[in-house]
């Protein structure tokens, strides 16, 4: 990476800030599912000053918008939005799931993943990615909200292989554990990673490619992304 990418992740239980600048990553981590407005603003201060920056220094603030806990969207976008218009600052948007989804590729280095996160009401949050030759993993179908038992996937049973190995990453596959492996028993499934939520450390390399690539958003243009219409306000 060679430019300056503030990251931030509030979508889920966990609440991270990264920073790349110089070569050199920072990163803080709360694990206080009700602390993220908090600590979220705390967190990017720390990040700077290990960096020896201002906000004016980065180039961009990468944020995911979702799919997550209502209040965890509402904050991430708020706070990415108000910091890019306060140092006039282009954002990059992410999925979460895509997050999680590069978080098991840097775990493990299996090129395959299903993400699932916990979305209440006996639902997930499901993604189904693949690496591409940049490295980077990418959705190969929409992310959907869905009960364990009616997840749909962009690949099907019948296609499945000894060649075909799925890692599975994230904690909808641990609080339905039950449920998730009935649904994919003909899958080749391998072993579920102990990273449970999206990291900010994982945003910053999807955001290098959407940078270089010119896929900006205007801070007015920054909406959060829920999946569900009925969201849960947690």
């Amino acid at each position: 990476m060679t430019n300056s990418i503030l990251a931030i992740e509030t979508c889920s239980e966990s609440c991270s800030v990264a920073l790349h600048h110089n070569g050199a990553e920072f990163q803080q981590i709360s694990t206080e599912p009700r602390g993220h407005a908090d600590h979220v603003l705390p967190m990017v201060e720390q990040v700077l000053a290990e960096a020896d920056i201002n906000l004016k220094s980065l180039d961009v603030i990468a944020f995911t918008r979702g799919p997550g806990a209502f209040t965890g969207v509402r904050i991430g976008t708020s706070v990415a939005q108000g910091l890019a218009l306060g140092a006039n600052l282009p954002l990059i948007a992410a999925s979460s799931l895509a997050v999680l989804a590069q978080g098991s590729y840097r775990e493990t280095l299996n090129e395959k993943c299903f993400a699932a996160l916990d979305a209440r009401m006996s639902e997930v949050y499901f993604g189904q990615y693949q690496l591409d030759s940049n490295g980077l993993m990418v959705a190969l179908q929409d992310d959907q909200v869905a009960s364990p038992n009616i997840i749909t996937c962009a690949e099907e049973d019948k296609q499945i292989s000894e060649q075909n190995k799925w890692y599975t990453i994230g904690a909808g596959w641990v609080n339905f554990s039950e449920d998730m492996i009935q649904r994919f028993k003909y899958w080749n499934i391998q072993s579920q990673s102990e990273q449970l939520y999206p990291e900010a450390i994982d945003l910053l390399t999807l955001a290098q490619w959407h940078y270089i690539n010119g896929d900006l958003l205007d801070p007015a243009e920054a909406l959060p992304i829920y999946v569900r219409d009925q969201v849960v306000r947690s």
